[in-house]
């Protein structure tokens, strides 16, 4: 979640969805941006037995990995730039890492790249000098938003891939996100890394601007 004075939404994105209080906070923090991830991993489609990289390892990129894993995946890896953040990634189930993309194009030898490509990282130059990882008629759905239009290189690209954007349902998946945070299923303790009192925010966003922290957890009581 965030923390705002007044948030807007259109009546797709509104909901109301009451949370057990038995559910411990740190669990209850996440159900929501985790929701946001699962619905994201439903637009993609059936996963099983596809080859999948992930590219980011922020919050939604390790959501990506465990849950292109929970669905079935083949394998999945992930891309990064920060080899400490790669080895959470290992943690959420990631099959191999890489930092450089040339690398993770070679993993897949003669299956010759991955069947879909998730963006999650938000760098729009990501893209600029092609996507040696993705396969020929693979699938490229970003989901981060970018601070800039993504950079693509059409010659550097392979053909017939395809993207897709479907507006959301996230009322209909919290109860199932809800119930895999109960059930421990979730790696919490490898996703919130950072929890501080209220009278703290100002150092929460300062450690968020400098790329300390994954997710973290302000406390509005006691």
């Amino acid at each position: 979640g965030s923390v705002t004075e007044e948030n807007r939404y259109r009546g797709r994105y509104a909901m109301n969805h009451v949370i057990d209080g038995d559910l411990p906070y740190e669990k209850a923090a996440l159900v929501f941006s985790l929701s946001e991830c699962a619905d994201a991993m439903r637009q993609v489609g059936d996963l099983r037995g596809q080859h999948v990289a992930v590219v980011g390892t922020g919050f939604v990129g390790y959501a990506f990995v465990y849950f292109a894993k929970l669905a079935g995946a083949a394998s999945v890896i992930c891309l990064g730039r920060r080899t400490e953040r790669l080895v959470t990634a290992k943690t959420m189930g990631a099959d191999a890492t890489f930092t450089d993309p040339a690398e993770a194009a070679a993993y897949y030898g003669t299956c010759s790249g991955a069947d879909v490509v998730l963006e999650a990282s938000g760098n729009p130059f990501v893209f600029a000098n092609g996507i040696p990882y993705l396969r020929e008629g693979g699938r490229l759905c970003a989901y981060a938003v970018a601070s800039k239009p993504y950079v693509y290189n059409e010659e550097l690209t392979p053909k017939h891939t395809a993207s897709r954007i479907d507006p959301g349902d996230l009322s209909a998946l919290i109860p199932g996100v809800v119930q895999l945070l109960r059930e421990d299923r979730f790696p919490v303790s490898a996703i919130l890394t950072h929890q501080w009192d209220f009278s703290q925010t100002q150092q929460a966003y300062a450690a968020v601007r400098r790329g300390d922290v994954i997710k973290g957890l302000v406390r509005i009581g006691p």
